[in-house]
């Protein structure tokens, strides 16, 4: 799969035809960052249609294994692949919590989608429990290899992303630095390259699915080892907020950052104040804080700390 700088937008059930319109409207997509955003299951055809003049790909947060017969509530892949949907999420933590989810299904999900040619985004997720457990390597290793197993590994180089979603970080209340991130991703490549190949590992986009502060955003993403994000709250609606992660992705992504966003501003709102911001050195973030005093010093968490 292509290793471009990659952003996904989780809209859960916070987007309305007004707000998915607005969105469309004011996000500008380029070709050097990949933009997914993820709709609900009624939202995923208005946006569709709202996205066909744009490089934004669309993708459904959840789908059954099932095809046809007796399953009613359930939204078969065939059907989604029908109006072109070829994204899928599998693993999200709050789909396994709501419908009782196993490795063993998630494993299912994965096998099936990618056999049928549907790119899979495996959220890769780690709460307190996991820590109690293992360290956080040993932990997305043996969660890796569950999700994985059995499956034909050249079909992950073209089909799947990976993001990893560390909830323990809001549960503890800890602060994910770009140290931490980049160590954990390259623990996920590291044991895909060992696992199955080096090919194979370097070829499959692995993100960062969970909370950061906006001081340490471009650092993230200027690591080779972290491919993007995945913004999972409600700020993944936000034109304005999508808008400013995607510039730093981009800068992050190409030199010549500069020459195009002298030309094409992305960022909805007046260009006098985006150059006010910069002659002032003001964060574009500032309204989009997230509030953590707490540094993350070690992975590996025990059972007094928590």
């Amino acid at each position: 799969m292509d290793r471009r700088k990659k952003l996904i937008a989780n809209w859960k059930l916070n987007a309305d035809y007004v707000s998915m319109k607005k969105f469309f409207d004011n996000v500008s997509s380029n070709e050097d960052v990949d933009l997914v955003v993820v709709p609900s299951l009624l939202g995923i055809l208005p946006a569709m249609n709202l996205s066909r003049n744009k490089q934004i790909n669309v993708a459904a947060q959840n789908c059954g294994i099932v095809t046809v017969g007796n399953h009613t509530g359930d939204t078969s892949w065939i059907e989604l692949k029908d109006y072109n949907i070829r994204n899928i999420m599998v693993g999200h933590p709050e789909v396994c919590k709501a419908f009782g989810e196993s490795d063993i299904l998630i494993n299912k999900k994965v096998k099936t989608f990618l056999e049928n040619e549907i790119n899979v985004i495996l959220v890769l997720s780690e709460d307190r429990t996991d820590l109690l457990k293992d360290s956080t390597k040993e932990s997305l290793k043996l969660k890796l290899k569950k999700y994985l197993s059995g499956i034909d590994p050249t079909l992950f180089a073209n089909h799947l992303t990976i993001v990893y979603k560390p909830t323990f970080i809001g549960e503890v209340g800890v602060r994910a630095t770009p140290e931490f991130v980049v160590g954990a991703i390259t623990t996920i490549r590291n044991f895909i390259r060992e696992e199955y190949s080096f090919y194979i590992g370097n070829n499959i986009p692995i993100l960062f699915g969970g909370e950061f502060l906006s001081e340490d955003f471009e650092e993230i993403v200027n690591s080779n080892h972290v491919d993007g994000v995945m913004i999972d709250n409600e700020k993944s609606t936000s034109p304005k907020y999508i808008s400013i992660l995607m510039k730093y992705l981009y800068k992050a992504s190409t030199e010549t950052y500069q020459k195009f966003y002298e030309n094409n501003l992305i960022i909805d709102e007046p260009l006098e104040i985006e150059g006010q911001r910069q002659q002032i050195n003001i964060s574009p973030f500032e309204d989009y804080e997230i509030d953590s005093d707490i540094y993350f010093k070690d992975i590996d968490i025990s059972e007094e700390e928590i």
